[in-house]
């Protein structure tokens, strides 16, 4: 598939064909779900934002938000206290536990069949349909999601005993 994919974009590409060059890919730096993580983005005189501190959706890969944000919060600390070291209580109390509750379900997320399986359930239901959208669009965090879908479950499973009796179109 990769093949085919490059055979096309060369065709169409012709001055990127660069034979000399290997494929290049990197992994997005994220939080581990260990709270851990988060304290060691800083030291007594050092501190990292952004990528560095890796702090980026660990489910979306989204991280130019939490960048601005790490940096925003750093900038909070120095000011306050001369130095770092409050810092990772900052992002922590920020964002933090939004990033570490995405790793913890990041898994989930890319496990086999989830994808498939979240397709039906919107085609099924208007209540998955709204959760599923505010999480794309970051009104739903994943603090709380789990509850959000509990509290959805009965009309998920009235809209979705519905469906099943309604002819198809």
């Amino acid at each position: 598939m990769l093949g085919r994919l490059e055979r096309e974009v060369f065709r169409s590409f012709p001055a990127l064909i660069e034979e000399e060059r290997g494929r290049y890919a990197h992994t997005i730096p994220s939080p581990s779900a260990d709270p851990t993580s988060l304290a060691e983005i800083a030291g007594p005189r050092w501190a990292l934002v952004g990528d560095a501190a890796a702090v980026a959706d660990p489910i979306t890969g989204e991280g130019i938000y939490y960048a601005l944000k790490s940096a925003g919060l750093l900038a909070e600390a120095l000011r306050a206290d001369g130095s770092p070291s409050r810092y990772p209580e900052r992002v922590l109390g920020d964002f933090g536990h939004e990033l570490l509750r995405a790793a913890a379900i990041r898994d989930s997320f890319y496990g086999p069949g989830f994808a498939p399986r979240m397709i039906r359930y919107c085609a099924r239901s208007a209540a998955v349909r709204q959760v599923l959208a505010d999480l794309v669009l970051g009104e739903q965090g994943y603090v709380g999601l789990k509850g959000r879908l509990l509290r959805a479950g009965p009309r998920f499973l009235l809209e979705a005993g519905l469906s099943t009796l309604r002819p198809a179109v």
